[in-house]
């Protein structure tokens, strides 16, 4: 708290003086200041119609929700007290003499204020009421009153977005694998899960009391204690969302921006056009329009700044280049630029244009491979960032040793960073996804070359022989995610195999070739999944059931000699993943093998003999295969060093086996890792200050 939150106090004070009456009246502190926070400006006038124009002034602009609006300094007060002709934005409409609250007039206008030794002798009154009545409200402080001050909160890693409820309280948070949002109290370290969906853009509603959230199927929200998801929009492809301060829902969804009540309902569309991609709207204040960053598609990094005038329905550039933008309340617009800073710029609200030179204000911003930065910062000023972490759209592919000794594979990427990276049976190639398509890296020629050019294309597998690829493929003619395959050499085609009934992954081939075993979505829960058998020897080709039971099953891992099949599961306590065992191509028996918390991931040695698989709260672990016939096996026991790869999920692998059994290949970083985490108080100070005053 700072000078002006001071001078607030002073200005509640000498409206009680006036009216005889506090400003805002609650049974705590709490509740008056839920009532400073979200009340209407107040006028003296308005109850007393004998209040100066100029002291009614005063006391609204002391009274200003906003910090910044308020005075800086007692002197401003006290001068702008002394002068009969201050005013402050426009006159409220008053009511009739004598009839505000039951009262008549009293006191003439200005009898009180007869000189400036009057008004001296007020204010120093008024400050010394005011520092009494503050003392019970006024936050217990530590640091120096208007100064920035920096605390780490938390070191999280695979963070998906932050946000902070606009009273500073909360602190919300997407993250883990699959990603799902937690809350935590901003004075408690402390995390609460708060979904079990696939979950990320946390934003908490205009009072705080709400969380919403994007899962596959679109947006909902979640009351701050807990309780059921209430759904918002539908929003299944690529989207962003804000949730304004006038308690509208403004959100992206195949480029255009919509706009939803906080109860959901039918969406209404505010901007579609063919040449703009939308994303990451922001409505300014008193809804003068909204402003939002477009870019091409593929490269979200590079785009340019917009904004939509609310009046005109006019579309102008703000910034030719920038991501995510924000405009809060010291006049400032705060802008991504590239993958790693917080950029701010003055802005004119009325013009709805910049006015002033763009200045980095957190050179090391964390922001995500969407271009999301990882931060949030409410009215009064309260800031919470990321820094460092790995750069998700540049992580690369890495060996790992079974001592853990990591190596980096060499190799030029896309601009996306690569999942579900897969040897050949060979051992000379990858096959990995990157940008919506299938590549393959010769690791003898260190070269790339791209084996898919249509549609959005994941989860590549090598067939038995090596000699094609399998993978999943949405394009022209196909109503989902259809199977297909296409020759290694790329000297044919790709062909449609069979269609999709709800495929959504790949996870293996049986040694034979004749099985793919699949992941299929059966809702949109992060662990509504089940396993399914696609028999390549079938005409047509088939997907069949594995059974589906009442829990989710997934990343199916079919055993070397083809009798089992290993596979994660949440039948434990219905979140908790566990890896189990099972009989393959009849699910005959049922063999939990870990036993962490969260476990996931399993991968067969070359040779049958052993089993790994990744402990999330630990490291990665084994175990030893001691008979095939019945299934028996020994510990597991860890290896030594812990999963930390990025781009791990239900639905594609983060790392896997080389044909040899000596070593892993997996995706390098820990996805999208936020590193350090803080929260300032007092930022605008140091906004303002980095900003030379602007």
């Amino acid at each position: 708290m700072g000078a002006a939150t001071d001078l607030y106090a002073l200005g509640c004070v000498l409206y009680e003086m006036l009216v005889g009456e506090p400003p805002y009246t609650g049974s705590t502190p709490q509740a008056i200041l839920g009532k400073i926070i979200q009340g209407k400006p107040v006028s003296a006038t308005e109850v007393r119609q004998t209040v100066p124009p100029n002291v009614d002034a005063v006391i609204r602009k002391a009274l200003e929700k906003v910090p910044a609006d308020r005075f800086r300094t007692a002197s401003e007060f006290v001068a702008a007290l002394g002068e009969d002709g201050f005013t402050y934005g426009a006159r409220l409409r008053t009511t009739s003499p004598g009839t505000a609250s039951g009262r008549s007039p009293s006191v003439a206008p200005r009898a009180w204020l007869g000189d400036r030794r009057t008004v001296a002798i007020l204010v120093l009154g008024v400050g010394m009421t005011a520092l009494a009545a503050w003392g019970w409200l006024r936050p217990t402080q530590t640091s120096e009153p208007g100064v920035a001050t920096r605390t780490q909160v938390s070191d999280v890693n695979q963070t998906n977005g932050i946000a902070i409820s606009p009273n500073g309280r909360w602190i919300a948070a997407s993250m883990g694998s699959p990603p799902t949002v937690f809350v935590r109290s901003a004075s408690d370290p402390t995390w609460r899960q708060l979904s079990s969906d696939i979950s990320f853009q946390p934003e908490f509603s205009p009072d705080g009391q709400w969380v919403a959230y994007r899962t596959i199927g679109g947006y909902v929200k979640v009351p701050v204690a807990g309780g059921a998801a209430l759904p918002i929009a539908d929003a299944s492809g690529m989207s962003f969302m804000h949730w304004a301060a006038n308690d509208t829902i403004v959100f992206t969804l195949d480029g255009k921006l919509y706009q939803v009540g906080p109860s959901g309902g039918e969406a209404e569309v505010l901007l579609a056009v063919d040449t703009l991609a939308v994303a990451h709207p922001f409505v300014l204040p008193d809804g003068r329009g909204v402003v939002f960053s477009t870019f091409t598609a593929g490269d979200p990094m590079n785009g340019r700044i917009l904004v939509l005038e609310a009046a005109t329905g006019d579309i102008r550039e703000v910034l030719p280049s920038g991501n995510d933008p924000r405009y809060v309340s010291t006049g400032h617009l705060l802008y991504g630029s590239g993958d790693q800073a917080l950029m701010a710029v003055p802005f004119d609200l009325e013009a709805l244009e910049t006015t002033g030179q763009q200045i980095p204000v957190i050179p090391d911003l964390r922001v995500s491979n969407s271009g999301i930065g990882v931060f949030d910062v409410t009215s009064t000023g309260t800031l919470i960032y990321a820094v460092g972490g790995e750069d998700q759209s540049q992580a690369g592919l890495m060996w790992i040793d079974m001592d853990g000794a990591e190596r980096e594979i060499p190799m030029s990427l896309p601009p996306e960073s690569p999942r579900s990276p897969r040897v050949s049976p060979d051992g000379s190639r990858l096959a990995y996804q990157s940008d919506g398509h299938i590549w393959l890296y010769d690791l003898e020629t260190e070269t790339n070359s791209q084996l898919t050019f249509v549609g959005r294309n994941e989860s590549p597998m090598w067939s038995a022989d090596g000699d094609y690829v399998y993978f999943l493929s949405e394009r022209e003619g196909t109503e989902g995610l259809d199977g297909f395959r296409r020759a290694t050499d790329g000297a044919t085609a790709a062909e449609q195999v069979w269609t999709g009934s709800g495929e959504v992954g790949l996870t293996s081939i049986s040694p034979d070739g004749r099985w793919l075993v699949v992941t299929v979505r059966k809702g949109n829960g992060a662990f509504d999944l089940n396993l399914a058998l696609v028999d390549l020897t079938a005409d047509p080709v088939t997907v069949q059931e594995y059974p589906p039971p009442a829990w989710g099953e997934y990343e199916g891992a079919i055993s070397p000699n083809g009798r089992w099949m290993a596979y994660t599961s949440t039948e434990i306590e219905g979140t908790i993943q566990s890896v189990f065992v099972r009989g393959f191509p009849e699910p005959a028996g049922r063999y939990r093998v870990s036993q962490g918390t969260n476990a996931a991931e399993p991968i067969w040695a070359p040779t049958g003999d052993a089993l790994y698989f990744a402990d999330f709260s630990a490291e990665v672990m084994g175990v030893d295969v001691v008979s095939d016939a019945p299934f028996s096996f020994r510990g597991p026991n860890g290896l030594g060093f812990p999963f930390r790869f990025g781009g791990n999920d239900a639905t594609n692998i983060a790392f896997t086996i080389h044909p040899d059994g000596d070593r892993f290949v997996a995706i390098a970083g820990s996805g999208a890792g936020a590193g350090d985490i803080f929260l300032v108080t007092d930022w605008f100070e140091e906004l303002r200050e980095r900003m030379g005053g602007n």
